[in-house]
C-alpha cells in the first residue's frame, strides 16, 4: 500500500496561503514590467509593494514545511514509505517544471524578437532537467545567462534539497520539535554567515572568476538559507495540531491573537530592512537575494509569516474565508503551473505588445490583463493535462504496489 505521508491533510486556508505566496511572485513581476518598480527609485508605491510581496517566496517554504510535516504528527512520527514520498514530490513538482522548459525553448526558438535569447545548450538544458542550476550557479555565476527568462526557476532545486532532508530528519523534529527549530535557524545563520563573511571560500569552488558580491548572489539562495522557513512550518504544525485539539485553552484565545498582532508589527519592521537591503540593486534582477543577504531581519521575517499562518489557521470562520474560498482554491491550483511560465510570458509581452512602461496604475492594470490570463490559461492547461494525469497514474500504482 502506498504510504500517506506525502498525502497532507488539506486544509482549505492553505490554498489561499500557496496563492499568496506564488502568485504574489507573479504580481510583484508585473510590478516591475510595467514601471511601477524601478531601480534606484525610491516612493511610496514600491516601498509597499515590496514590503508587501517582495519576498512571498519566503512564505512558500513555510506552508511546504506545515503541510508536509502534518501527515507524520498525525502518525505520531510516522513517516511512511520514504521511497513513496520522493515518488509523489517528483510527480507533484517535475512534469510541470519539465514541461515549463520545453515552453520556454519553443519560444526562444518560435518566437522572433528584436532581444532573442541565445539557445541554450544541450548541456545547459540538462543541467536543468535534473535541477542542478543552483548547485552549479555555485562553480559559474553567470551560468543561468543563457536561459535567464526562466530565472524564477532557481527555487525548484532549493525545494528538492529540502524534500530530500526531510524523512532524514521527521522523527527527531518529531520528538524534539523545539531543539529542531534551533538547529535549523543555526544551519541558515550559519550559511548566510559564511556567505556574508567568508566569500573567499566560494570564491575558490567558482575558481575565483567572479567578484566576492556575484558569489554572494548565488549562494544566497541555496538550500540551507532556507531550512528555517521549512522548520517554522513544521512548528506551526505542531501548535496547530495543539491548538486544533483544545481551541478553548488560553494560549489559543488569547496569546494566538496577541501574538499576531506582534507579529504585524515585526513584520513591517523587518520587510522594510528587506526593501533598504533591495533597494540597493541597480539592475533590480538581483533585488531579491539581496534582501535575503539580511540574518536576524529574515528570521524576524519568517517567523511572524509562520505565528500570522498559525493564527488564520486556528482563527474564527470569518478571517479564514478570506483564504479559504472558491476563487482562492481555484488560484492556488494553478499557482504552481503560473509561477513557472510568468517570466518568459512577460518578456514576449513586453517585446511583442506597446503596452509601455509608464507606471502608473492603468499601465500595471494593462500588463495584468494581458500576462494573468495568459499564465491562468497556460497554468490550468499544465495542470490538467500534465500534473493532474501523472499524479493519478503514480497514486494507482504506489496504490497497487506491495507494502514496503
Amino acid at each position: 500500500m502506498g504510504s500517506p505521508a506525502d498525502r497532507p491533510e488539506r486544509l482549505g486556508v492553505f490554498d489561499g496561503f500557496r496563492a499568496f505566496a506564488l502568485t504574489g511572485v507573479v504580481v510583484f513581476h508585473i510590478f516591475g514590467a510595467s514601471g511601477v518598480l524601478v531601480a534606484g527609485r525610491d516612493d511610496l508605491v514600491g516601498r509597499a509593494t515590496w514590503i508587501l510581496l517582495g519576498n512571498t517566496i519566503d512564505f512558500f517554504f513555510v506552508i511546504s514545511g506545515f503541510l508536509l510535516f502534518l501527515p507524520v504528527l498525525s502518525r505520531k512520527g510516522s513517516f511512511g514509505s520514504v521511497r513513496d514520498f520522493y515518488i509523489r514530490r517528483v510527480a507533484r513538482i517535475q512534469p510541470e517544471y519539465w514541461l515549463s522548459l520545453a515552453v520556454v525553448l519553443a519560444m526562444i526558438v518560435l518566437i522572433p524578437v528584436a532581444v532573442r535569447p541565445p539557445m541554450p545548450s544541450i548541456g545547459l538544458i540538462l543541467v536543468y532537467v535534473f535541477d542542478l542550476q543552483s548547485i552549479v550557479r555555485l562553480f559559474d555565476a553567470d551560468f543561468v545567462a543563457d536561459f535567464w527568462i526562466g530565472g524564477a526557476l532557481w527555487i525548484i532545486p532549493v525545494l528538492i534539497g529540502l524534500y530530500l532532508v526531510l524523512p532524514l530528519v521527521s522523527r527527531f523534529f518529531y520528538r524534539h520539535i523545539w531543539w529542531g527549530l534551533g538547529l535549523a535557524a543555526a544551519v541558515t545563520v550559519a550559511w548566510k554567515l559564511a556567505v556574508l563573511h567568508l566569500p573567499g571560500v566560494f570564491q575558490r569552488i567558482s575558481g575565483n572568476e567572479f567578484s566576492d558580491f556575484q558569489v554572494q548572489l548565488v549562494a544566497i539562495d541555496q538550500t540551507p538559507a532556507f531550512a528555517f522557513s521549512f522548520a517554522l512550518g513544521m512548528a506551526a504544525a505542531v501548535l496547530y495540531l495543539r491548538g486544533r485539539a483544545s481551541p478553548e485553552s488560553g494560549w489559543v484565545r488569547s496569546g494566538v491573537p496577541l501574538g499576531a498582532g506582534l507579529a504585524i508589527v515585526i513584520y513591517l519592521l523587518a520587510s522594510t530592512a528587506y526593501y533598504d537591503a533591495a533597494f540597493q540593486s541597480t539592475t533590480g534582477i538581483d533585488g531579491g537575494s539581496r534582501g535575503r543577504m539580511l540574518i536576524w531581519e529574515n528570521l524576524a521575517s519568517s517567523a511572524s509569516r509562520a505565528v500570522l499562518m498559525l493564527a488564520i489557521a486556528l482563527g474564527p470562520l470569518w478571517i479564514r474565508r478570506i483564504f479559504d474560498n472558491p476563487g482562492a482554491n481555484w488560484t492556488a491550483g494553478q499557482s504552481y503551473g503560473i509561477y513557472l511560465i510568468h517570466l518568459p510570458i512577460t518578456f514576449y509581452v513586453g517585446q511583442l505588445l506597446p503596452l509601455g512602461r509608464s507606471g502608473g496604475l492603468a499601465n500595471f492594470l494593462l500588463w495584468s490583463a494581458v500576462v494573468l490570463p495568459l499564465g491562468f490559461a497556460y497554468a490550468w492547461a499544465s495542470r490538467t493535462w500534465v500534473r493532474e494525469p501523472v499524479l493519478n497514474r503514480v497514486r494507482r500504482a504506489l496504490s497497487n504496489a506491495p507494502p514496503t
